[in-house]
């Protein structure tokens, strides 16, 4: 049963020296650190740590802050440490103690349940006035998109993926983008840098090029959907071409065949 140490600042300026030495004092084999906010549970380190965790291991912070700034985070993480047969000990918090029976432990657990319940039902309550009030002044427009292009945990994200040697996991956990957000991102700068590529290529020389190097005629057909998606023109004449060599596809195919 291994003792694990946990310590977190918010940010890289901040020192973990002070949390560090009362981890070592308290016998802890290994200490996991991150210097992120508190305010999310996308921590690399924490993410980590929780991996590492097996069945009788111990989790030690110094004190509660360090592991959650959230009741109801907080509540999830001892959730989480339950199901794997985990415990957590606070320095501190001299109360916070599951590595052993403590009734008042779990009475505070008890407590924390509660007012986590308590905290997700006022959330709704609040969301679903604002939505109310803000449909009866007719300004309501839905949920507002997280990531755009411009921004910045998304560009880094990308481009992180794009140098290699992350996995899109990786690249979520660090960056806090879901990766639903990453790949519905990362399709539209493939398609962005393919179009960009071919932007100025003739267009018959570009489908004439797709279908000799095995292309099929469906795949033929989604390339030409996706590069002319706003210049209509642009598509009926491709379409065009890509009709002309299905035709010319059909003659070669029927050559030699006699009814």
């Amino acid at each position: 049963m291994a003792v694990y140490g946990y310590a977190r600042v918010s940010t890289v300026e901040q020192n973990l020296e002070r949390q560090i030495q009362a981890l070592k004092e308290a016998k802890c084999q290994e200490i996991f650190m991150d210097k992120f906010s508190g305010a999310t549970l996308e921590r690399p380190q924490l993410q980590k740590l929780f991996k590492t965790l097996k069945e009788g291991d111990t989790i030690v912070i110094v004190d509660l802050t360090r592991f959650s700034r959230s009741t109801m985070d907080l509540f999830t993480l001892i959730e989480e440490l339950k199901q794997k047969g985990c415990f957590l000990k606070s320095i501190k918090d001299t109360w916070l103690d599951f590595s052993k029976e403590n009734p008042f432990s779990t009475l505070l657990l008890t407590i924390f349940a509660g007012i986590s319940q308590f905290e997700r039902d006022m959330i709704r309550q609040r969301q679903s006035e604002g939505i109310a009030i803000a449909k009866q002044k007719g300004i309501y427009k839905g949920r507002p998109t997280q990531f755009t292009e411009k921004n910045p945990k998304l560009s880094h994200a990308l481009e992180l993926y794009k140098g290699g040697g992350y996995t899109v996991k990786e690249v979520c956990m660090v960056t806090g983008v879901s990766e639903a957000t990453f790949y519905r991102n990362w399709r539209k700068l493939q398609v962005k840098e393919i179009k960009e590529k071919y932007e100025q290529i003739d267009l018959k020389a570009f489908i004439l090029e797709s279908y000799s190097i095995g292309k099929s005629l469906e795949d033929i057909k989604g390339l030409i959907v996706e590069f002319t998606e706003k210049d209509t023109q642009k598509r009926k004449e491709a379409f065009e071409i890509f009709d002309e060599l299905m035709q010319t596809t059909i003659r070669e195919n029927m050559k030699g065949f006699k009814i």
